[in-house]
């Protein structure tokens, strides 16, 4: 044991017991492993970008998404109007969804000359969360089959598909609800929406046409239809939204020129599971109809597409007597 030794602390001559401290043994030499067939691992950024760069590229030839289109229909009667028929909300196979007005106004669009069709979004229900699962008529997956039937059905028909939030609900289950249903659709797909130059005669009428846009009011349905205009697409002639469920159309004169806006409604009239969140007004139902005059720059507006096809008929049989 190692020897104590005193150490006088004060004047009083109080004492301290001073262990000697223990000697600390040295360090062994540090032994070493050897590892030969480690795996080693480099990560270059540059050769990294370099793949996520051409990937990228991949992937956007891929994608039939686009922004801007122009559209030119073959009229049975390309001396008359175009009407167009603005096909909102659907959200086909929901229970709530008028699906009897839905197909006569589909109808409408397949048999009449002179009709052709909008798809602003939401076409299908797509109800896939939550208590809308209780809430379909068909599983998801037939509701995707059955659009790309009615897509190839009505063919030129139609004009362009926008695409919509239901749609894009898709993306939850591993599948890109555009490229998966409509990539063989003759019309442009344009999921996010964007600008359509449709042609007529010696006319040709810009349209800018979402699914959704900022802007909604409770007290000005056509509020974000007219800021898509002012901020988006200021040389529009006619803004086109859905999403709302709500149905309006506004002449107006803005930026210097006579200007459309326009909220689709829906075929979704008993939509009780936005009445159980207390987050939708009462709906309004879709089918609205616009009519493109094709020697003349002159958009008539119709909140029902069957009041614009009984216009044009008319304008078809006055035809017969003058040719």
């Amino acid at each position: 044991m190692a020897e104590r030794q005193r150490l006088i602390i004060n004047a009083k001559g109080e004492e301290k017991i001073i262990y000697p401290q223990p000697r600390i043994p040295e360090t062994p030499p540090e032994q070493t492993i050897v590892f030969p067939d480690k795996k080693e691992t480099h990560i270059d950024w540059r050769r990294n970008f370099e793949r996520v760069i051409e990937v990228q590229k991949i992937l956007k030839e891929a994608n039939i998404g686009q922004e801007e289109a122009t559209v030119h229909p073959d009229l049975e009667y390309p001396d008359l109007p175009m009407l167009l028929a603005i096909i909102t909300d659907a959200h086909l196979f929901s229970v709530g969804t008028d699906h009897e007005l839905l197909k006569k106004h589909l109808d409408l669009v397949i048999n009449q000359p002179n009709v052709r069709m909008l798809d602003c979004g939401d076409d299908v229900d797509m109800g896939i969360w939550g208590d809308l699962v209780f809430e379909q008529v068909l599983p998801p997956y037939m509701q995707g089959f059955t659009m790309r039937d009615l897509a190839r059905e009505l063919g030129d028909k139609m004009i362009a598909i926008l695409g919509g939030n239901h749609n894009d609900w898709m993306k939850a289950c591993g599948t890109e609800f555009y490229d998966a249903f409509l990539r063989n659709a003759k019309c442009p797909v344009m999921p996010a929406g964007g600008m359509i130059h449709l042609e007529i005669g010696e006319q040709t009428y810009d349209i800018a046409a979402k699914h959704t846009h900022w802007g909604r009011s409770r007290l000005n349905a056509t509020n974000a239809s007219k800021r898509l205009i002012q901020w988006g697409y200021p040389d529009a002639d006619c803004a086109i939204l859905g999403h709302s469920h709500q149905a309006s159309m506004e002449q107006l004169y803005m930026g210097g020129k006579n200007r459309l806006a326009v909220v689709g409604g829906t075929y979704k009239l008993d939509d009780q599971w936005a009445e159980r969140r207390g987050i939708s007004d009462r709906p309004e139902r879709g089918g609205l109809g616009i009519l493109f005059y094709p020697n003349e720059r002159k958009m008539i507006p119709f909140l029902q597409m069957e009041d614009g096809v009984e216009y044009l008929n008319i304008l078809i049989e006055l035809r017969k007597y003058t040719h």
